[in-house]
């Protein structure tokens, strides 16, 4: 593997443990939330991450 590609799978890597820990957090939140509206909102940009990830994995399938 070469210098420029293990770079990049290096910063994959943190990328996907960026959004884990955002992931973690916003379910958290979600989990303990009592408000609604603060609580849809939440469920909202946990689906969103996943729309992103589930995008970014497709990418690489359709450049191919």
């Amino acid at each position: 593997m070469d210098d420029q590609n293990k770079q990049v799978n290096d910063q994959t890597r943190q990328i996907d443990d960026q959004t884990a820990m955002q992931w973690q957090d916003l379910c958290q939140q979600a989990a303990e939330e009592k408000d609604s509206e603060r609580l849809m909102s939440l469920v909202k940009e946990i689906s969103r991450l996943l729309d992103e990830q589930l995008k970014q994995k497709e990418l690489p399938q359709s450049a191919a």
